[in-house]
């Protein structure tokens, strides 16, 4: 397991984000996301870090038009 900016989509009430979370790495990348329960200072620092995210990817949408996460891609497809 290593903290890792990952994709998320739901996990941590967090959705179409990349937010460093702690993950499970394969060969392949990212296998999964491991969710871990969050209180307190703990949850308030994790929701700031979202903020922020959230904060910088509407600054550069202004710049530069609507993100679209990438995606890796595998090797099936």
């Amino acid at each position: 397991m290593l903290p890792c900016a990952a994709y998320l989509n739901g996990e941590y009430g967090v959705k179409d984000m990349y937010v460093g979370v702690p993950v499970v790495i394969g060969s392949k990348g990212v296998e999964r996301i491991v969710e871990i329960e969050l209180a307190g200072k703990d949850r308030d620092a994790f929701d700031k870090s979202v903020g922020a995210v959230q904060v910088w990817s509407m600054l550069q949408e202004d710049r530069t038009g609507p993100a679209r996460p990438l995606r890796a891609s595998t090797a099936n497809g």
